[in-house]
């Protein structure tokens, strides 16, 4: 972060809701990490627990990679580098 986009940056974290990872949602990960590999696609370990967490919690996963989640049962919002919608 530049020092100009400090504020910005403390005030955007401020506003987003924390959920740990617990023991399910990092079981929910290991699943779906072997389960993407039987089908020969590889999800890196972030990327599988970003899908986890946003599964477990009902929320839309936003991300400028929406191809990184192929997962059906997840809700994708992909966005440009601008956070505008694609």
């Amino acid at each position: 972060m530049r020092d100009h986009e400090r504020e910005a940056t403390f005030a955007l974290l401020d506003a987003l809701r924390i959920h740990p990872l617990d023991a399910p949602t990092a079981d929910l990960a290991g699943e779906m990490i072997r389960a993407w590999q039987r089908r020969g696609i590889t999800l890196s370990g972030p990327d599988a627990v970003a899908a986890a967490s946003a599964i477990r919690c009902g929320a839309i996963l936003v991300t400028t990679n929406p191809r990184h989640f192929p997962m059906t049962e997840l809700m994708v919002m992909g966005v440009d580098e601008e956070g505008r919608p694609l």
